[in-house]
């Protein structure tokens, strides 16, 4: 962050960079002695304080603003590097990663038969009683 210096220019105070941007100015009202403001945007004016709390509310503003830029440029540098690298493997699905259990000797597995999708059933049950 570049550094910030307070400049008198007449009887307002200038906030300036070290690239002689301005920042802020602090002025003196013109009603109350010993009391200033600052320029807010919109051609509004801040609320009256002291000399020391108008300069760091207008600190504080100016601060806020070059960090703020600093963020825009770091976001849009094209000097970072992306790495080429695979980040998520893919990764095999659980049932061929989970291993069946050995069938012990002389038992099969069950196997099932699924309807048709026709709407009909694979095969008629009888029940007791019926022919």
């Amino acid at each position: 962050m570049s550094p910030l210096t307070w400049r008198r220019e007449g009887a307002d105070w200038i906030l300036l960079t070290d690239r002689r941007r301005r920042m802020g100015r602090v002025i003196p009202d013109a009603r109350y002695p010993g009391m200033y403001r600052s320029p807010l945007s919109g051609g509004r004016m801040s609320d009256f304080s002291n000399l020391p709390r108008a300069k760091d509310a207008v600190m504080a503003a100016a601060e806020r603003e070059l960090e703020y830029e600093d963020r825009q440029r770091r976001a849009a540098d094209p000097s970072k590097c992306q790495k080429t690298r695979v980040v998520f493997r893919q990764r095999r699905r659980w049932c061929a990663q989970r291993q069946r259990p050995a069938l012990q000797p002389g038992r099969t597995r069950k196997t099932y038969q699924q309807p048709p999708r026709g709407g009909g059933t694979a095969h008629e049950i009888k029940g007791p009683g019926s022919c």
